[in-house]
């Protein structure tokens, strides 16, 4: 006899769990296995770009976020870390912030940040005419 909670064992005769008051069973169900991970979810992440602007970080971000892509940055939180941060650019001891996506996500994350230097670049474009 067996107890499906504890899993502890009884001599026959006995119809509840010392322990656990549940009733005993003549088996015990089988434990599920757990499901296999696989490898870890950073592991299929790859770079997409590398930025040196604090800015472009936070606007690529935002693209990111509002079209659903998992992302990761990287040396983001080093940049104030060690030194002056991004003032003047990427810290010198760090190196850029590299922007990460998922194998699948590759394409359309490219297609956001080319569509986001396509704005800045237009964007400055005007201001030069007008200026």
């Amino acid at each position: 006899m067996f107890c499906p909670k504890c899993r502890g064992e009884y001599v026959p005769g006995i119809a509840f769990c010392k322990r656990c008051k549940a009733e005993l069973v003549n088996e015990l169900p089988e434990i599920p296995q757990p499901p296999k991970l696989g490898p870890p979810a950073f592991a299929e992440m790859v770079p997409v770009a590398e930025l040196t602007n604090q800015f472009d970080v936070a606007m690529i971000r935002g693209a990111m976020e509002g079209a659903g892509i998992d992302f990761n940055i990287r040396n983001e939180d080093l940049q104030s870390l060690i030194g002056a941060g991004f003032i003047g650019g990427t810290n010198a001891a760090v190196g850029p912030v590299y922007i990460d996506v998922r194998e699948t996500d590759v394409t359309a994350a490219q297609q956001i940040i080319q569509e986001y230097f396509d704005r800045q670049k237009d964007s400055s474009e005007q201001t030069e005419k007008s200026g």
